[in-house]
């Protein structure tokens, strides 16, 4: 993810080794419209953050995608 200096997401990109393109795509797609509103804090200069995310297939009910909190001291 690419943010600019004022705090905008201004791209966003995925890798998924062993996955085919337009699964990689719609994940992308997926993403951007979570992250696409975000706001972060202004910087000097345009910021580059990656984000790793882990995605296990399953066909439990309910079983999408579940929001969480990344935190180094914990949520």
């Amino acid at each position: 993810m690419r943010i600019a200096r004022d705090g905008h997401v201004l791209s966003l990109d995925a890798a998924a080794p062993g996955i085919p393109a337009k699964v990689v795509h719609q994940i992308v797609s997926c993403i951007r419209e979570t992250v696409g509103g975000l706001q972060f804090p202004a910087r000097r200069n345009d910021t580059t953050a990656v984000v790793p995310c882990f995605f296990q297939r399953t066909v439990a009910p309910n079983a999408g995608p579940q929001l969480s909190c990344w935190n180094p001291k914990g949520c």
